[in-house]
């Protein structure tokens, strides 16, 4: 037994140690501009009447640096308060300062506690325009491409194609969609920047280009074949050009079939003439 108690003191020193560190609560699965970041410490370390307050970070340092004060929720808990969004596509390492304690005066660990990755430039949404339309054309068709940050077609133009099963290609024209044609795209998706908490609701003119859509389509009709798709490399750069997606994307457009008749139907009425109607695909 003499031999066991030393043992099992070290592992419950190990333990409450472990239990002793900073710890950070996000509300979101990835870093957002709408996240919420809570310090959690092990004890108390800040007075009663602090609480609800908000003052200036003495307790977060963050790489690369994202500025913002501390609200303390609880003598234990702080809520970080950025001033500006986080950077798309970014890695945060979250440290403790040196030299802080709790109030009982037992040292608050030093140094990184957290690492936090920022929600990546991605796609959000791709969908064609007018799909149901009776006039809507396979090989024609324009379609949205939905990104959460502002994206540029020039900068794009290389890394969207249409690609058939087969492995023929067709180039893609990109411009931009306007707020009138996104429809629900454009209204109830925002770029990067515009998630921040109380940003101004930005106005959006029914004729207004939407900044984080781009508008994709055959720069010639596609040719006959199966299995068409829009592709979307990886590597594509959102405006500012410093974050950009990190996966292929590829969405299904469909089969593109030979010109043909899809239906014949004969007509005849008392007292007109009789007529056929030939239906094409």
């Amino acid at each position: 037994m003499k031999t066991l108690i030393p043992a099992f003191t070290a592992t419950l020193a190990i333990s409450m140690a472990a239990s002793a560190a900073p710890r950070l609560v996000v509300s979101t699965p990835t870093l957002a501009p709408e996240s919420q970041i809570d310090l959690v410490l092990d004890s108390p370390v800040t007075a009663i009447p602090d609480l609800g307050k908000t003052v200036d970070n003495t307790w977060i340092e963050i790489q690369p640096a994202l500025p913002g004060k501390l609200l303390w929720k609880a003598q234990n808990i702080a809520r970080f308060i950025p001033s500006q969004p986080p950077a798309i596509g970014t890695t945060y390492t979250f440290s403790i300062p040196k030299n802080l304690q709790h109030l009982d005066k037992t040292p608050v660990p030093a140094g990184k506690f957290a690492t936090l990755e920022s929600e990546a430039f991605r796609i959000v949404a791709a969908n064609a325009l007018n799909r149901w339309s009776s006039d809507f054309s396979l090989s024609t068709g324009n379609w949205m491409i939905v990104f959460n940050d502002d994206v540029e077609p020039g900068a794009a133009a290389n890394y969207i194609s249409f690609v058939s099963k087969s492995g023929q290609r067709v180039a893609a024209k990109l411009g931009r969609t306007n707020f009138g044609s996104a429809g629900y795209y454009g209204n109830n998706y925002k770029p990067w920047a515009e998630r921040y908490p109380d940003t101004p609701a930005r106005q959006n003119p029914p004729d207004a280009p939407v900044p984080f859509i781009l508008q994709a389509t055959p720069a010639s009709p596609l040719p006959v074949g199966e299995g068409w798709t829009i592709s979307v490399l990886k590597g594509l750069p959102n405006s500012s050009g410093k974050a950009h997606t990190t996966d292929d994307n590829q969405y299904a457009v469909g089969d593109v079939k030979p010109f043909q008749v899809a239906n014949i139907t004969a007509y005849q009425n008392p007292d007109e003439p009789r007529k056929v109607i030939i239906s094409f695909n």
